[in-house]
């Protein structure tokens, strides 16, 4: 009987010690809550459901994936590049890989690449030249679009934080241009612009870019591995084109 008490024993600690290392297992896989740091730009982020954007489903279908839980924080975009770099177990999406950031941020995966343009009421403007002789010049505040015209010494810009304004500037004959991406700008004037049949013209694209799905410097490599291989995967199975579709398409 007394053998027989040993081994029930013996039974239920080897139990328990299967238990709790199930249940450390479990916690050690289990995936971190990701914060993703968005702002709003009209077809890429940051706008409300069932439409948030296309660059914000990519990455939530990425994270889907994978098991991870996101949480958006809907921020300025300077703010939102300075919390990634700060907030541990954070993205941000939407980011130009250029040489001053290179340093500051994990570099995941390309989601898109796009095109940008001057863009008018009154005229095309193909050149940097045709848009240095305009009185002003729109562009959105610590954006690579800003520092691009910067580099190419241009002195007659006007910073903004959001489309409305400058759309209504532009109506108002008080800003001669806007410069970034035609696609956002384009759905914006269809939400802010008073005459929404006003003629737009559209200039030669200046300039293409990759935007990034991004990180802070400490992002664990596997969650790295996994949202580029998540963000692979769905390009591969269409998605990344049926969302160009649904957020830009014509119809």
């Amino acid at each position: 009987m007394h053998f027989m008490g040993r081994r029930f024993w013996r039974l239920v600690v080897f139990c328990a010690a299967l238990a709790f290392a199930g249940q450390h297992g479990l916690a050690e896989t289990k995936k971190p809550e990701l914060t993703l740091f968005v702002t709003t730009l009209a077809g890429y982020m940051g706008n409300p459901e069932p439409n948030p954007g296309m660059l914000e489903e990519m990455t939530r279908l990425a994270a889907e994936k994978y098991g991870y839980r996101l949480k958006q924080k809907i921020v300025p975009w300077a703010r939102a590049m300075k919390r990634v770099k700060e907030v541990d177990n954070s993205l941000i999406i939407s980011l130009s890989r250029i040489p001053s950031r290179e340093a500051y941020f994990t570099w995941i995966v390309p989601q898109l690449d796009t095109e940008y343009a001057f863009i008018s009421l009154a005229a095309k403007i193909d050149s940097l030249d045709a848009a240095r002789r305009q009185n002003s010049i729109g562009v959105f505040r610590a954006t690579v679009h800003q520092e691009y015209l910067n580099d190419q010494n241009f002195t007659n810009l006007r910073l903004f934080n959001k489309f409305k304004p400058t759309i209504r500037m532009m109506e108002a004959g008080r800003l001669d241009a806007w410069f970034g991406s035609v696609d956002a700008f384009s759905r914006r004037w269809l939400e802010f612009a008073e005459d929404k049949e006003r003629r737009i013209f559209v200039g030669e694209p200046i300039f293409s870019e990759q935007l990034w799905l991004a990180g802070g410097k400490k992002l664990a490599p596997q969650i790295v591995a996994d949202f580029a291989a998540g963000t692979r995967q769905i390009i591969a199975e269409g998605q990344r084109a049926r969302l160009q579709e649904k957020y830009f398409s014509d119809e």
